[in-house]
């Protein structure tokens, strides 16, 4: 390491300069610093809570995942002056990680960022050799992140920006799947129309050169009938997609109390999303026990979106060619001023290493294609902040899984 380099880029990074640059533009020029200046390979800023730890940028590899409970709980307990995280916590936790990202043989620290009150969060170094613990310039730059990591508003916008996101990608993908899907009846209705169009054209030149007898036009009626039912059937086909797709995606993007049919609002969900998962020849089966004229007060828009975001994170994680015969079910009940929904597969199931950390933000085991981690933490803070119920959690690996929400039927509107 070299001390000139990191007391330059303390002094360069001055509280000043970083207040007066664009918020999102901080942590990563804070980060690019510090693997400058302390000669790293990779850094990586952290936010913790209490229920979560968030990686919010990084230089270098990819960072670890989530950390446990037991070491968020460790890291809440640093409050007071900033300092450097146990030997033992940072091998416990990062040694796994450094091992898969190719740094097993470099030395891995761990600064905490808190002042008296609470605790903002964390910054990860790995470097060829042990940080010096007391270097004034690094410690002067790493303690720039205690603002940032504590006071700033960035952490949460960033976050609620990452769920609007989320919740835009899932109805891209409906809208792609069910242009498809309406594509079929409506080229059937096209087509449809385009023989009784012939039909009605060699009926009208039979009737005006005099050839019209009446067997030509009793077979003509008969064909038109047929006609005429197969266009009603293709087109109130395509009508009743496009509709279900229009009202669970203006459920999703309102945010509005309001009574609500279960029932139909499960339909709607079912229906925009059905192409999608029929294209993975994955049975869905809704068994609803409540009738038609059920109604909650609640939220639809949450409601649909955790269903939703079920469907799409059992179609992508919970079956694999081992599963023959894929199967989602859903089933609806009340009882006691409540409405019970139970989502289960027949997937492969969770590991049990992964039921703790699933529902924390980012948590994601498919990172490297394309997933986000925020699929079912929205589900959860959708069903138990939004809709003001509760959410349970049941999977045996290669017995499938299980989701049970107990929903309010009528939702406080204070």
């Amino acid at each position: 390491m070299s001390k000139s380099v990191t007391e330059s880029m303390a002094a360069l990074l001055s509280p000043d300069l970083l207040r007066a640059l664009p918020v999102q533009s901080q942590f990563p020029l804070l980060d690019q610093a510090v693997y400058i200046g302390a000669d790293c390979y990779h850094v990586s800023s952290w936010h913790v809570s209490d229920e979560a730890s968030i990686a919010v940028d990084c230089t270098g590899c990819i960072p670890a995942r989530q950390l446990d409970n037991s070491t968020i709980s460790t890291l809440l307990a640093c409050k007071g002056k900033n300092r450097w995280a146990e030997h033992s916590i940072v091998d416990a936790n990062f040694s796994d990680w450094m091992a898969q990202a190719g740094m097993a043989d470099k030395a891995c620290s761990v600064y905490v960022i808190a002042d008296e009150h609470q605790v903002g969060g964390f910054i990860v170094l790995v470097t060829q050799a042990p940080v010096d613990e007391n270097d004034a310039g690094l410690i002067k730059l790493l303690d720039e992140f205690t603002p940032l990591l504590i006071e700033s508003e960035y952490l949460k916008e960033k976050k609620e920006a990452a769920i609007e996101m989320e919740k835009l990608c899932n109805l891209g993908g409906m809208v792609a799947t069910v242009a498809h899907e309406v594509n079929n009846p409506l080229g059937v209705a096209i087509t449809s129309l385009s023989h009784l169009k012939e039909s009605v054209d060699d009926l009208d030149k039979s009737f005006k050169d005099g050839t019209l007898t009446e067997e030509y036009f009793s077979d003509f009626i008969d064909d038109s009938n047929e006609v005429s039912d197969l266009l009603s059937f293709n087109l109130g086909r395509a009508a009743k997609l496009i509709r279900d797709f229009k009202t669970n995606a203006v459920n999703q993007s309102a945010d509005v109390l309001m009574a609500f049919p279960l029932k139909g609002t499960i339909e709607s969900v079912l229906s925009s999303v059905k192409p999608q998962l029929k294209a993975k020849q994955i049975e869905i089966v809704l068994d609803c026990q409540v009738p038609d004229t059920f109604i909650m007060k609640g939220f639809p828009g949450a409601l649909s979106q955790v269903l939703t975001n079920l469907l799409f994170n059992a179609s992508i994680h919970a079956f694999d060619k081992s599963i023959t015969s894929p199967k989602i079910q859903i089933r609806a009940e009340s009882a006691d001023g409540k409405a019970t929904i139970t989502f289960n597969d027949n997937g492969k199931g969770i590991p049990e290493e992964f039921r703790e950390v699933m529902f924390e933000p980012y948590f994601t085991t498919r990172r490297e294609e394309g997933g986000s981690g925020l699929g079912l933490h929205i589900v959860k803070n959708l069903t138990e902040n939004k809709m003001q119920g509760q959410l349970t959690l049941q999977s045996e690996v290669g017995k499938g899984t299980e989701f049970v929400m107990v929903l309010p039927v009528e939702i406080d509107a204070e």
